[in-house]
């Protein structure tokens, strides 16, 4: 069963539902919409991005940068236009210029802006991790509120407390025990978009959290007399303040690891996701 006393909170980087009216704290006595925006490359097959220019060297002209979003009706919006100075994408994106080019935007969305309620049970079965052979910690986490119907596939669900009834929505979560471990979560259905790098750090950190409460409970010998299962549930979302991006993407590694992308501080996932290369790595390239 899962645990009644489980707080469900909101949590991220930056926590926001939709854009809506504030209230200007100024004095002008008017209000503010925040303004959500896509932080990715331009993407032409969605009409959103950030579509980077070089500079023209001939010229001597900065560089320019289009931040393009989509209306409601699906079709793509200019929300604005600025120079810039650095020499390529790696360098802008590396260094969150795009937060200095576009100030109007509160808040940034990286290929998905998605929000929602997660529920992760604890981990409820362990063996050795097929690549590395060290060990490793699975458990469930489900998107969403309402529990999938039980289907005759829910067999193959291995028993645990919380487990049963999860229905199919439940999708497996792995840590590797390895130093720093190595966490491996899935992305929400029809939002698996390995550029919303903050939504998998935000999964990972709280699978990283749920297994360092286990590791309190099972410490307590008074908890030890009870029977209630240790699992989260909180309400995420992948919306990154304006105010937030560096914390949201640091320039160090933490004391763990996203499974798909293990060599990578956040900041460097934040651009390796796009397909960009850094100066450095495209010049060594290219002397090969």
């Amino acid at each position: 069963m899962a645990n009644t006393e489980t707080d469900i909170g909101v949590t991220a980087p930056a926590v926001i539902g939709q854009p809506r009216e504030l209230e200007d704290r100024q004095a002008t006595g008017r209000s503010r919409r925040d303004l959500m925006a896509p932080g990715h490359l331009y993407n032409p097959r969605t009409g959103t991005g950030i579509e980077w220019l070089p500079a023209k060297s001939d010229t001597g002209e900065p560089g320019k940068v289009r931040l393009w979003s989509r209306q409601w009706n699906g079709k793509s919006i200019l929300l604005g236009e600025a120079l810039h100075h650095t020499r390529g994408p790696w360098e802008y994106w590396y260094s969150l210029e795009f937060a200095n080019s576009f100030p109007q935007v509160t808040h940034w969305w990286f290929g998905d802006a998605w929000t929602g309620h997660v529920h992760i049970w604890s981990p409820n079965a362990a063996g050795p991790d097929p690549e590395s052979g060290a060990p490793m910690l699975m458990g469930w986490l489900r998107f969403g509120l309402t529990k999938a119907p039980d289907t005759p596939e829910m067999s193959d669900i291995p028993d645990g407390d919380g487990v049963a009834g999860v229905g199919t929505a439940a999708l497996p979560w792995t840590v590797v025990l390895t130093s720093p471990p190595h966490v491996n979560t899935p992305l929400p259905p029809m939002a698996a978009n390995l550029a919303n790098v903050p939504l998998q750090l935000l999964l990972g950190e709280k699978v990283m959290e749920l297994l360092a409460a286990l590791v309190t409970k099972t410490q307590d010998e008074a908890a030890l007399e009870g029977n209630a299962a240790l699992d989260t549930e909180v309400v995420l979302t992948s919306l990154v303040r304006r105010e937030d991006l560096q914390r949201a993407f640091p320039t160090h590694f933490g004391s763990w690891l996203l499974d798909r992308l293990p060599d990578l501080t956040p900041r460097e996932a934040l651009c390796r996701v796009q397909g960009l290369e850094s100066v450095v790595v495209a010049q060594t390239s290219n002397h090969r």
